[in-house]
């Protein structure tokens, strides 16, 4: 929101180095303008330091592994258990082998709005066209957009789930249209010092320039593929923050939807979209955002288009009376969805094809030594009642479905072992 200064370079450029950024296995950081294409794209320098970054910030986000927390966040991955031995699982007079399961990490970059409206009061004092209009509080001694955005941000960083990786990036970062693929703050290990850095961060960054939402997106995309390439196994997801609509590079947004998210979200990548009071134009793009990024907040949503300020698939916070209740409500949501119930089918261990017909999933409560075994349910889609699990991705992972899923993801301390070797338990 707020004047923008468009440049006169090709804006198809931003294209294609938009679709490129997903596809590639080794990149270097880049700068961006959009629109307009990049501009010093391919020098391997970052742009200029953000005068609100902590020391150390726009790095790349390749940290240390995190220590191993036991449990936590993230999605359900499998690895040899130590000690693992054939006929594990209560299963001596079948089974072959039994894999524990492993918690992984979230992997979060929180993609965050700076335009110069988020200096604006909240809407009871001051509404979305006044702020557009003119950029600054009508009452600097009352709450702006930005105070209650960032204290709510800092408060559910904290609350991520354990074991979690997070980071930010603001956009635009040079005061008109700039957007950049590393973060500000680099994605690491979700520790207190780290915390600390992201809430540093937070607290000194000046909101001012335009909203290219969809440059800020796509380059979030291509770091945390980045990411993904990294030793470290991981669930990613981007979170996207914003109170407007594109206003660099709005002609775009069909390439967004239609191409690099589902890119992304091929990839593992899933995207939240939040939207705060000024965003009330940028319905449609955030909602077909959401539906696309693979987190709608219901199947029914309306995710058309049909007009710039219709669609409700994403978390709208534009009619909000409490915007800090009402964002700390969706951040504590979207914290809860980034524990996913997936796991990976091992492989044999004589490498051997895995039989389907001859795989079971145990669970074992914390605290507790007795198994629960998990049936396979295949008499309804996985979000459509069924309690058990499924197979998905072409037999290469088991999903957990309904109360089991609820039920392993709340105990953050619970043992999961994938059993092969004996006939598959099924409701």
């Amino acid at each position: 929101m707020g004047a923008v200064m468009r440049t006169t370079t090709n804006s198809a450029l931003v294209v294609m180095a938009m679709a490129m950024a997903l596809a590639a296995t080794a990149c270097s950081t880049e700068a961006a303008r959009s629109p307009g294409g990049f501009e010093g794209a391919g020098t391997g320098a970052p742009p200029a330091a953000d005068p609100g970054a902590p020391a150390g910030a726009g790095g790349t986000g390749a940290g240390s592994p995190p220590p191993s927390t036991g449990g936590g966040g993230g999605i359900i991955g499998t690895g040899a258990a130590p000690g693992s031995t054939p006929g594990a699982g209560g299963r001596q007079g079948c089974a072959s082998s039994s894999i524990q399961s492993e918690f992984l990490p979230a992997n979060i970059l929180f993609v965050v709005d700076r335009s110069g409206s988020m200096n604006c009061n909240l809407p009871a004092l001051q509404g979305s066209g006044d702020c557009e209009q003119n950029p600054e509080p009508v009452d600097p001694s009352q709450p702006t957009k930005w105070g209650v955005i960032t204290s709510t941000l800092e408060d559910a960083m904290a609350g991520l789930p354990a074991g979690a990786w997070a980071g930010i990036n603001y956009f635009s970062n040079d005061s008109i249209c700039g957007v950049q693929s590393a973060p500000t703050v680099p994605i690491q290990f979700l520790d207190q010092p780290h915390l600390d850095t992201l809430s540093q961060s937070l607290r000194t960054i000046t909101p001012r320039g335009g909203t290219p939402i969809i440059g800020a997106t796509v380059l979030g995309f291509k770091h945390l593929h980045q990411q993904a390439l990294l030793p470290l196994q991981s669930n990613s997801f981007l979170v996207m923050l914003t109170d407007g609509s594109d206003t660099c590079d709005p002609d775009q947004a069909g390439r967004l939807i239609d191409v690099e998210i589902p890119n992304a979200r091929a990839v593992g990548i899933r995207t939240f979209a939040i939207g705060v009071p000024g965003s009330e134009n940028g319905r449609a793009l955030l909602s077909s955002m959401a539906w696309a990024g693979g987190t709608a907040v219901s199947d029914s949503c309306d995710h058309s288009a049909s007009a710039r300020d219709v669609g409700d698939c994403h978390f709208d916070m534009t009619q909000s009376n409490d915007l800090a209740a009402d964002l700390s409500n969706a951040l504590a949501q979207i914290s809860g969805k980034t524990i996913s119930c997936e796991l990976d089918v091992p492989e044999a261990p004589d490498g051997a094809s895995v039989d389907p017909r001859l795989v079971n999933v145990d669970y074992f409560p914390a605290g507790g030594t007795e198994l629960e075994s998990i049936p396979q349910d295949t008499t309804a889609d996985c979000d459509a009642g069924a309690d058990g699990w499924q197979y998905a991705d072409g037999d290469r992972k088991i999903k957990l479905c309904g109360a089991s899923c609820d039920r392993i993801k709340a105990d953050t301390s619970a043992r999961v072992e994938i059993v092969l070797g004996c006939e598959t338990i099924v409701r």
